[in-house]
């Protein structure tokens, strides 16, 4: 072999003036675009400017004297001034300066609270001895029982017939019952001379003697005289302690 290779090396690559050519000619031209513009634009100069002199209205002309129409536009403006209107009227209250300083402190409204006293010690009586106690005991007598007030037993007439009814009624049983007796209800008619000609019994007493007792005693009751042909209304007997047997 003669030393050559697949490849050309032999050849050196220089550097190439044409790209440094190019970047100058870009500088320059770019810093002739920025001064053209710097240029041709010109500075815009602002113009001070003054606020109109304020023209005040007063009640003199020029020359020192009063003026009759400056007041006349002074008291149109007074008059047309809508913060007269506006403001929010200051009510001051009568008298609110002669009221007397008063601190809050100076009123107690809880009272302090006080230490709680001792609770009251409970003396207990010595133990006596058993033996004693049980012989001490003695046969106490016995309670007397009460005696039952005495209640008779009691008629009443209701709605209608009850302002024809007597004041008093006399009741003298002849059946008595040892059972518990209730109050009887009877449904009775009266006529109009004020006798008993119809009588139901509603409400049982309890005792079947006691239920045909309370039909005897309502029938020999004589009402006052009614125009009504026949008048309808309950009866209620509350027996006393004259109906219960021995």
């Amino acid at each position: 072999m003669n030393g050559q290779t697949t490849f050309d090396w032999s050849g050196s690559h220089r550097s190439s003036w044409t790209l440094a050519l190019l970047i100058f000619l870009s500088v320059v031209l770019h810093g002739g675009a920025f001064f053209f513009v710097h240029i041709s634009t010109s500075e815009r100069q602002l113009i001070p400017q003054t606020a109109q002199p304020v023209q005040l209205l007063t009640r003199f002309a020029p020359d020192g004297s009063i003026s009759p129409e400056n007041e006349a536009v002074l008291r149109w403006l007074e008059a047309e001034d809508p913060a007269i209107f506006a403001r929010i009227a200051n009510v001051e209250p009568a008298g609110i300066l002669d009221v007397a300083y008063r601190p809050s402190y100076a009123t107690s409204r809880t009272q302090p609270r006080s230490i709680p006293s001792e609770p009251a010690i409970i003396q207990y009586p010595p133990a006596r001895d058993s033996l004693e106690f049980i012989m001490s005991a003695d046969e106490k007598p016995a309670a007397a029982v009460p005696e039952a007030p005495t209640r008779k037993t009691e008629i009443a007439f209701h709605a209608a017939l009850k302002s024809r009814a007597p004041a008093e009624t006399a009741v003298t049983l002849e059946a008595r019952s040892a059972l518990s007796l209730s109050t009887a209800i009877l449904l009775v008619g009266v006529n109009a001379q004020g006798e008993v000609r119809f009588a139901f019994v509603q409400t049982s007493s309890g005792a079947p003697e006691m239920d045909a007792e309370a039909l005897r005693l309502v029938s020999s009751i004589r009402l006052a005289p009614a125009p009504a042909p026949i008048t309808w209304a309950t009866v209620s007997i509350r027996w006393g302690n004259d109906a219960v047997a021995p």
